[in-house]
């Protein structure tokens, strides 16, 4: 299993450091078996409740500010480094989402992906662009049932 949480952070702004939204995600996690990633150490049945308590909004994230159930799955090679994967069902298939730290044993692990203010030229101003998802999670090993 892992319990963790979950940050995802949206801006385009002429001030740096200004988002638009930080929305925050409590996970429940637990893990299951799945050959369809063979190269992946951990994979996981996850539970996503968005967390509005600790979360800000000025309506331009409404559409991610919401409970969802979701596959992750950690590998320590996914083109030589370590990855966390989600399960996309558009496709059927496993894709890269963040880069971890990720070591292939349970304990503490992180992941991020995105940048956070990024210069960006618009109407001859620079601006700054944020889109920006970190998590962290604590994995404790146990029975994977067969997803």
């Amino acid at each position: 299993t892992y319990t963790g949480t979950e940050f995802f952070s949206y801006g385009f702004s002429s001030e740096v450091g200004d988002p638009d939204c930080v929305l925050t995600f409590r996970h429940d996690a637990v893990e299951i078996q799945d050959d369809t990633c063979p190269s992946c150490t951990w994979v996981f049945d996850v539970t996503s409740t968005f967390d509005a308590e600790n979360s800000f909004d000025d309506g331009t994230c409404d559409a991610l500010a919401a409970d969802a159930q979701l596959f992750y799955a950690f590998t320590t090679d996914y083109g030589g480094e370590p990855r966390l994967l989600y399960y996309n069902a558009s496709y059927a298939d496993w894709a890269p989402f963040a880069y971890t730290d990720f070591t292939g044993a349970a304990g503490a692990v992180t992941w991020y992906t995105g940048f956070v203010d990024y210069p960006y030229e618009y109407n001859g101003e620079t601006w700054s662009a944020t889109n920006y998802w970190f998590g962290d999670a604590e994995i404790v090993p146990g029975e994977a049932p067969a997803r």
